[in-house]
């Protein structure tokens, strides 16, 4: 594209309040249709030329210069060879003097045929004649095709009328999304059911109270999947934890510092029907059923976004480890409790498969400590041969921050909830600024527990 055509561009964009953004479907349209007003004004008046009086009266309206003599067209060049040819396909277009102003390549499914470029150009139509004999003569071309906007139209149309509301393949599509629907329905409910019966003898005490908490609030049942946005606003609510969807799975740098933000990837697949008791890879029964009621809880919410903060800026050889005590602590971890040993990893209380098969004798039990987790190797493919058992969540998160606190980092973080942002601790300005939230903190703490100490003395008088 040409400089002036570029300054025209980015003129009408800011003239309408643009950005260099991407922009909504409407206001797209919006942009390039001042755009090419913009253009077509700018050509007129480079051209300089109006048709005579007598052609005006002739054809009983006034046409451009640009429409008498120049035209946009669309031209699909099917190239033989890689994508580098494509820089001697437009020195085609430079020389003949014709405006790129749209490009689009794909990988061609012609055969003995590499990719498709589609170009949308501006210029007068005996340049556009000579640009497609050129390219028709050039050996890494192996067709040129104009493309007719009203066979386009046409086609169009017609895709629009076989998908149409009444239409057979329309209403089959339906059908199978229904069809889908139900079975993920049905198996949901059925991993939900034999789950929820495992809990009052396998689950923690933590788990219990608030998965019994989003039943009561109507946002868990056997009977419907619940909608990720409802989740995750009783998380914010709870613990200042959100669900963010995501599309599958992540590597685990980029998952922990998540946790930082208090940010919990969430996926949004269920398992397959033929494996109900037990999945290799996180779901939605997993994330839903497993790790949701965790970060309800504020203890176990605070302690996820330590780990997340103790993650950033540590090396990939200590992130291998932290990533290996998130598995056997958050993932598969176990807790002795008053009436024995609990589950409160997520993966665990997911499946019913593992959670009968963790706290049984089928299994080793080994006493958490993360110098021996941290190394310990793992399959992720079937049910886990070894589990960590800590004496209390106090325990654990005691010996996780120990761990934390020998690991080299470029320096610290704190988490700023007002901005939702992190501010790293390197010089005696951040310090000063997280003191001062630390020290309100401390001031409320204290009149609080003056308060507490009258209160005492008045009732006991």
């Amino acid at each position: 594209m040409c400089i002036y055509v570029w300054a025209l561009l980015k003129k009408a964009f800011h003239k309408h309040g643009g950005n260099w953004r991407r922009k909504s479907l409407i206001e797209d349209a919006r942009f390039e249709t001042v755009t090419n007003a913009e253009f077509e004004r700018s050509e007129e008046r480079r051209l300089g030329e109006c048709i005579s009086e007598e052609s005006e009266q002739f054809n009983g309206e006034r046409k451009s210069r640009l429409e008498v003599e120049t035209a946009r067209v669309s031209l699909l060049v099917i190239l033989k060879e890689q994508m580098t040819s494509l820089a001697d396909i437009m020195k085609v277009f430079e020389s003949t003097k014709l405006q790129v102003m749209h490009i689009e390549t794909r990988v061609s499914k012609q055969a003995g045929s590499k990719f498709d470029v589609f170009i949308q150009c501006v210029g007068k139509k005996v340049n556009i004649n000579q640009c497609i004999e050129l390219l028709d003569k050039n050996s890494k071309v192996h067709s040129t095709t104009i493309l007719d906007e009203s066979a386009k139209e046409k086609v169009r149309v017609q895709i629009q009328e076989r998908v149409s509301f009444d239409s057979t393949l329309f209403k089959n599509i339906r059908q199978q999304y229904r069809d889908k629907y139900r079975q993920r329905k049905q198996l949901r409910k059925h991993v939900y059911v034999n789950i929820k019966n495992l809990f009052p003898t396998h689950a923690c005490s933590k788990h219990r109270h608030f998965f019994d908490l989003l039943e009561k609030k109507g946002i868990y049942s056997e009977n419907f999947i619940p909608q990720l946005e409802d989740v995750s606003n009783f998380l914010k609510q709870q613990t200042g934890f959100q669900l963010r969807p995501v599309a599958g799975l992540l590597s685990a740098r980029d998952f922990l510092s998540s946790l930082a933000f208090r940010v919990f990837q969430c996926t949004q697949y269920i398992r397959h029907g033929s494996k109900p008791d037990h999945t290799p890879e996180p779901d939605c029964v997993h994330e839903l059923l497993g790790h949701v009621p965790m970060l309800a809880d504020p203890e176990f919410a605070e302690f996820s976004q330590e780990l997340g903060l103790a993650s950033i800026g540590t090396s990939d050889e200590d992130i291998e480890k932290f990533a290996t005590l998130y598995w056997f602590t958050v993932e598969f971890g176990l807790v002795k409790e008053p009436c024995g040993i609990r589950a409160y990893g997520a993966a665990t209380l997911s499946s019913y498969g593992e959670l009968e098969h963790a706290l049984s004798n089928n299994c080793e039990k080994k006493l958490f400590q993360t110098e021996t987790a941290s190394l310990q190797e793992y399959d992720d493919n079937d049910l886990q041969p070894i589990y960590f058992v800590a004496e209390s969540f106090e325990d654990m998160k005691d010996k996780m921050r120990k761990y934390v606190a020998q690991i080299n980092r470029p320096c610290e973080f704190h988490y700023n909830a007002f901005t939702q942002s992190l501010v790293e601790l390197k010089d005696k300005q951040s310090l000063q600024s997280v003191m001062r939230i630390i020290k309100g903190n401390v001031d409320s703490v204290q009149k609080a527990l003056k308060y507490l100490d009258v209160r005492t003395v008045q009732v006991t008088a």
